[in-house]
């Protein structure tokens, strides 16, 4: 028995489909009550207030947790890799994500011990410019939109397969050593039964033609419209159609070994292996994750040395440090986006290669400016202790 592909596909579209509109219900709150202060957008007073600043990270925590609970599979699939040893794409959005948790978790520890030291504006000020929520809200979301339209179109493809398993007939008439005929289901025929095919009938199976002549059309499995005269001795195969006469044939391949249910297999085969481009985008991550690591732990050394804190003030030099740390985080959720945008591109490979090449010569000199933004910072902090009169506190 062949299980329809065409199910299998439109129910993973579905439970996309799921995991999407979860994602969007809640993120749209998120976005709103996380931005709206920076972007003039009208929010309840509770949300204003300072005195409320907890309230206002809390609810964002908690809009956050749905998205991040139906979107689990990107970080087990992508800290697996990571422990593995073969960071892939998903690695990156994992990290990404968890990067803007976490920060904004350790800003609600400050937030809150801001608040028990009656720093109540201080606390407000840490909530606006710290909390980054939505940032891993947002990446989790738009992920899942490309990846709901990946399955969507992958159980499209399955249309023509359903087509082909409707061709294959559901019974078949066995021939018995003494000429008996009984009609069977298909799935209880075994190789080296005989059957009979009358004109206008699917043949059920592969087989061998034993007695009779028949011309076979066989346009579903080949495209070939002209149907072939089938003669003893001849092959035939399951979903092609009997047109004139009747005859025996003996079964050679049932289930799973038939000509059809190979091409079934094929197709799905195809559907879930990757594309040579996405092959070569895990290459990209298995690389470009350590590198990232690599100056998000400099960029942390560096910011202590030059502030000997890891909390969030208003002076130039942190804020520059802190700057230069959430640079790093928007540089994993803007690789995963390139890489998930050019490998859904159904153009050219050669033109999709030069778009991913291009996208990492951009990063390497955005990792090159944070470089030299680190530079600036060990120069101001240098200069401001030779004159700290021109430096602006």
């Amino acid at each position: 028995h062949m299980e329809s592909p065409t199910k299998k596909l439109e129910a993973a579209a579905s439970a996309m489909r799921t995991r999407l509109i979860i994602s969007i219900v809640f993120l749209i709150p998120l976005f709103y009550i996380g931005m709206g202060h920076m972007l003039g957008w009208p929010l309840p007073g509770i949300f204003t207030d300072h005195t409320h600043s907890m309230t206002l990270a809390l609810t964002e925590l908690v809009l956050l947790i749905p998205i991040v609970y139906v979107n689990d599979a990107y970080f087990i699939n992508g800290f697996k890799s990571l422990a593995h040893g073969a960071p892939t794409m998903d690695a990156l959005i994992a990290v990404g994500a968890t990067a803007s948790i976490a920060w904004s978790l350790y800003a609600m520890f400050i937030m809150a011990d801001q608040l028990a030291a009656g720093q109540v504006h201080e606390a407000m000020m840490t909530s606006m410019d710290n909390l980054y929520f939505e940032s891993a809200g947002t990446i989790l979301s738009l992920v899942t939109v490309g990846k709901y339209l990946e399955t969507r179109s992958k159980s499209k493809t399955g249309g023509a397969i359903e087509a082909l398993i409707d061709l294959a007939p559901k019974t078949a008439t066995v021939v018995a050593e003494d000429g008996s005929e009984a009609t069977v289901d298909v799935d209880a025929i075994l190789p080296g039964q005989v059957l009979r095919v009358r004109p206008g009938e699917s043949i059920p199976v592969d087989g061998v033609v034993l007695e009779g002549s028949s011309a076979v059309d066989e346009s579903a499995l080949t495209g070939e419209s002209i149907p072939v005269e089938k003669t003893a001795g001849d092959t035939v195969n399951a979903a092609t159609v009997n047109r004139t006469g009747s005859f025996t044939f003996r079964a050679t391949r049932v289930g799973a070994d038939t000509s059809l249910a190979k091409i079934i297999q094929l197709v799905e085969d195809a559907n879930a292996t990757k594309a040579p481009i996405a092959r070569m985008a895990d290459k990209v991550a298995g690389v470009f994750v350590p590198v990232v690591f690599a100056i998000s732990a400099v960029t942390f050394v560096v910011w202590m040395v030059l502030t000997g804190s890891t909390v969030p003030s208003g002076n130039r030099t942190k804020l520059l440090a802190v700057t230069s740390f959430f640079f790093i985080n928007h540089i994993i959720l803007s690789i995963s986006c390139h890489i998930s945008k050019y490998c859904q591109d159904k153009g050219n490979n050669k033109s999709k290669v030069h778009k991913l090449l291009h996208s990492l010569y951009l990063i390497i000199i955005y990792n090159l400016l944070l470089v030299y933004s680190l530079l600036i910072q060990v120069i101001l902090h240098l200069f401001h202790k030779v004159h700290p009169f021109l430096i602006d506190q």
